[in-house]
C-alpha cells in the first residue's frame, strides 16, 4: 500500500461524519496524518490536509487533535514555509485557526424549580415511558491465546497470519513475538481445535492453548497431533467472515481484521481504518 494511497483512502474516509471519531481516536491514523504533513511529497502534504480539515470539522474531536504531538507546529511549518503551495498554506492557516479558536460557549441551562413535582417538569418522561431500558447485549465474541512452537521472526509470523485469516469467525489477532504467543478475538462459539489445526497447516509451526486455572497460573493445553478432527462445528457455512470491533481488548500493531465485500459499509469503513493504521505503524514508526 503505497504512502498516497493511504493518506488518499484515509481523505475519503474523513469526508464521512460517521468516520470521523473513530479516525481521530484511533492511535495509528491522526499520528500518521502528522508525520505524512512532513513527507517531501507535495501531494500527500496537500492531501493529508484535506483528511485533517475534514476531521476538524467536528467540534468535538478538536480538543484531541489540537494535543496530538506535532500536530500544531507541522500546521505553522507548511504556513510559514516559503515553498509551500498557497493551496497547502491556506488550507494548514484554516485548521490551524479551527484548533485554536476559544470554544463557543454552550447555551444556558433552565434552572428547575425545587417547588415543582419532578414529574411536572419540562422534559420530564412520557406517561408509560420507562426508566430504565435494557441495553445489554448478548457477548458475541471471546479472547482465545495461543502458544505457537516455531514463531521466530516476521517471516513465521505472516505464515501464520495466512491460515488464521482463512478461518471463518476470527474476528482479529495480534502477535507477541517475544513470548511466542497469539491472541485472537474470536466468534463466542469458536473451538481452540480449529485455530490450532489452522497453525499447523503452516507445516513449520505447532499450536497449543493457554488457559488459567482457578489459582490464576497459566496452563498448556495440547490438543495432539490432529487436532482438526477434536472439531468440526466451525467449518459450518453459517459462521461469519467478520465481527464488529468494537470495544475489543485486542490490542497490537499488527492487529488484523477479516472482511468480506458483502459486508455492511461500517465493518468496512472499520477495515480500511484499521489497515491504514496498520501501514502507518509498520512503515513509518514504532
Amino acid at each position: 500500500m503505497a504512502v498516497q494511497g493511504v493518506v488518499r483512502q484515509l481523505r475519503d474516509l474523513a469526508k464521512d461524519p460517521q468516520n470521523r471519531e473513530k479516525i481521530v481516536k484511533d492511535q495509528g491514523c491522526l499520528p500518521g496524518l502528522v508525520l505524512f504533513l512532513d513527507n517531501d511529497d507535495p501531494i500527500v502534504v496537500s492531501t493529508a490536509l484535506e483528511a485533517i480539515q475534514y476531521l476538524s470539522e467536528s467540534s468535538v474531536d478538536r480538543p484531541l487533535m489540537k494535543k496530538e504531538l506535532g500536530m500544531l507546529v507541522s500546521l505553522e511549518a507548511i504556513t510559514n514555509n516559503a515553498d509551500s503551495d498557497i493551496r497547502s498554506k491556506n488550507l494548514a492557516r484554516s485548521i490551524h485557526n479551527r484548533l485554536t479558536a476559544p470554544p463557543t460557549p454552550g447555551p444556558l441551562k433552565e434552572s428547575s424549580n425545587p417547588n415543582i413535582p419532578k414529574g411536572s417538569r419540562g422534559g420530564g418522561m412520557h406517561p408509560g415511558s420507562k426508566f430504565f431500558v435494557g441495553t445489554s447485549k448478548k457477548k458475541k465474541s471471546k479472547i482465545l491465546t495461543l502458544q505457537i512452537n516455531g514463531l521466530m521472526n516476521i517471516e513465521c509470523r505472516r505464515s501464520c497470519e495466512e491460515e488464521l485469516l482463512k478461518v471463518k469467525g476470527v474476528v482479529s489477532f495480534t502477535f507477541d513475538l517475544l513470548k511466542k504467543r497469539c491472541e485472537l478475538r474470536t466468534r463466542i462459539d469458536m473451538k481452540p481445535e480449529v485455530l490450532i489445526a489452522a497453525i499447523s497447516r503452516t507445516e513449520t509451526m505447532s499450536a497449543e492453548q493457554v488457559v488459567k486455572n482457578e489459582h490464576g497460573e497459566e496452563v498448556i493445553l495440547s490438543f495432539g497431533a490432529n487436532p482438526a478432527m477434536a472439531n468440526k462445528e466451525n467449518s459450518h457455512h453459517s459462521l461469519p467472515d467478520y465481527l464488529p470491533e468494537d470495544n475489543s481488548p485486542i490490542r497490537g500493531c499488527h492487529n488484523k481484521a477479516i472482511k468480506n465485500i458483502d459486508q455492511g459499509d461500517e465493518e468496512r469503513r472499520g477495515s480500511w481504518i484499521g489497515a491504514a493504521a496498520s501501514f502507518i505503524s509498520t512503515n513509518f514508526y514504532w
